[in-house]
């Protein structure tokens, strides 16, 4: 056993020669990690040799992970509070001061503790105790080993903030990583979790569609998974730029170097969505249908929802976005009957076909030189709003522009990011094969016949008129729609029977 020199031990001795004096160990530590390491049981080793040195009896034993620079502390006023209501204990052993207390406010707790009870706190390591008899150079230099532990949190506190910030600007997230990640303590980098990660990208996916509400993407969430993600958690996920490979930390916007889990274009239309500003948002639905997000209410232009009667026929109509009103509602198949009659208008004879991918092909110089003039005013553009967001930052910090205005730019800024954002990953990934191959698609698309339209299942279906089609509206009884490019041009030609006489 350890033996302690100390100049109070004569007294304590032979004050425990008239009845054993009874107290408590506090042993404590700062971080969870350090609470899996050896310093906890080391404290507790010590904190009892200490004490059965002196003849105190310990009734009870204190051992807790927790920050001392909080005022506060649950731990800590659970140790407070037993001695108040023990009155029958008089001795309470620490290792040091900053395990006792690395805040002022605390430390004044202590001592108002120790004067109204009449109790002693050994600082063991420091041979120091606080008690009511305690001399004024006694007290300084306790006062002193107080403001030593203060000033050792604070310094510590700055040298974290340093390296967060350095961590930051290198691109890598100082702090908890977003649900679907997860942290590699080998590298010190985040990465994505081998589970979470796909359902967080699933989540992107199917909010992108606009046929889910965020009750109903969370219990598909949990059907097609099993993970479950509480409703306002997964909101605040659906509008986190983490996700598009960005973080703020500090009032800063950084790019990360983590994995991204959605591109920018899905991710604004996630944003638009939960925004409202397309002022079509489905409601939440069981079932996903052949047609949705496809057709307008003629009348009043929310978009056409669909449900099921007797569990059997699928019918659309109006959503009501914009208050009831009266209008028929439309048969799947009827839809679809009108829809493929639109489709198949479209005819392509193979030597035309041909013909415009060759010419395609030769001019393919002139489409890579304005896919390249695309990327470069488009990174010029998010160089000008970088500029602008850093010089509002400065702005903000010396008092040009309050927090609202701040605020209000930074939303407008961000939206014009996401769309520009857009662009270049869109332009990026368009080279010429790319181009040529999406032509072929689309040439193949333009022989769709009425039979193969009918052999088609319902989502292929309407896969294939969404490609062709736009601003689709029905009144319940007829439809309305445009073709897209270059479709459009593919019916005209076809109507005038200009391909006959080419």
């Amino acid at each position: 056993m350890p033996h302690f020199k100390h100049e109070n031990r004569l007294q304590l001795v032979t004050g425990a020669q008239a009845g054993v004096r009874k107290g408590i160990i506090v042993s404590r530590v700062s971080s969870t990690e350090q609470k899996e390491g050896y310093s906890l049981p080391a404290q507790t080793k010590l904190l009892r040799a200490y004490a059965a040195e002196m003849g105190v009896e310990i009734v009870k034993e204190f051992s807790f992970a927790e920050s001392a620079k909080q005022q506060g502390r649950k731990n800590f006023d659970a140790v407070l509070d037993f001695m108040r209501n023990n009155r029958d204990v008089t001795v309470a052993f620490f290792e040091k001061t900053d395990r006792l207390s690395r805040n002022m406010q605390d430390y004044v707790r202590v001592e108002e503790l120790v004067e109204s009870l009449d109790i002693e706190i050994h600082l063991v390591k420091e041979r120091q105790i606080l008690r009511k008899a305690t001399n004024s150079q006694d007290r300084l230099v306790q006062g002193i080993f107080a403001l030593l532990a203060r000033n050792y949190i604070d310094n510590l506190r700055e040298e974290i903030v340093k390296g967060q910030n350095i961590k930051a600007e290198r691109g890598h997230y100082p702090g908890m990583a977003w649900y679907g990640y997860r942290h590699d303590r080998e590298t010190r980098t985040i990465m994505e979790h081998p589970t979470n990660g796909k359902a967080v990208r699933l989540m992107f996916r199917l909010y992108a569609t606009g046929e889910y509400s965020t009750d109903s993407l969370r219990k598909e969430l949990i059907e097609r998974t099993g993970v479950k993600i509480s409703k306002s958690h997964l909101q605040r996920m659906l509008k986190s730029e983490f996700y598009i490979g960005k973080f703020t930390w500090r009032g800063i916007d950084y790019q990360g170097k983590h994995p991204k889990f959605v591109d920018h274009a899905t991710f604004a239309r996630v944003h638009e969505l939960i925004s409202g500003r397309n002022g079509n948002r489905l409601k939440s639905r069981k079932h996903a249908f052949a047609f949705s997000n496809l057709v307008i209410c003629a009348k009043d232009g929310c978009m056409l929802t669909a449900e099921k009667a007797k569990g059997r026929y699928v019918y659309y109509h109006c959503s009501f976005g914009k208050g009831r009103h009266k209008v028929p509602y439309l048969p799947e198949a009827k839809l679809s009957e009108m829809l493929g009659a639109a489709v198949t208008r479209i005819q392509l004879p193979s030597h035309v076909a041909n013909s415009i991918l060759a010419s395609l092909t030769a001019d393919h110089q002139r489409i890579d030189t304005e896919r390249m003039e695309v990327l470069r005013s488009t990174s010029k553009q998010l160089d000008e709003i970088e500029g602008f967001k850093h010089q509002a930052y400065q702005d903000r910090l010396s008092g040009l522009i309050d927090e609202k205005m701040w605020r209000t730019m930074s939303d407008k800024w961000r939206s014009e990011e996401l769309h520009l954002q857009a662009v270049l990953e869109e332009a990026t990934g368009k080279d010429l094969g790319s181009q040529i191959g999406l032509v072929q698609k689309t040439f193949e698309l333009a022989q769709v016949s009425k039979n193969k339209w009918l052999t088609l299942s319902g989502p292929e279906q309407g896969k294939l008129a969404k490609i062709v089609l736009s601003n689709c509206s029905s009144d319940g009884v007829s439809l309305t729609f445009n073709y897209r490019k270059p479709f459009d041009l593919i019916v005209d030609r076809a109507k005038n029977e200009e391909w006959r006489r080419g």
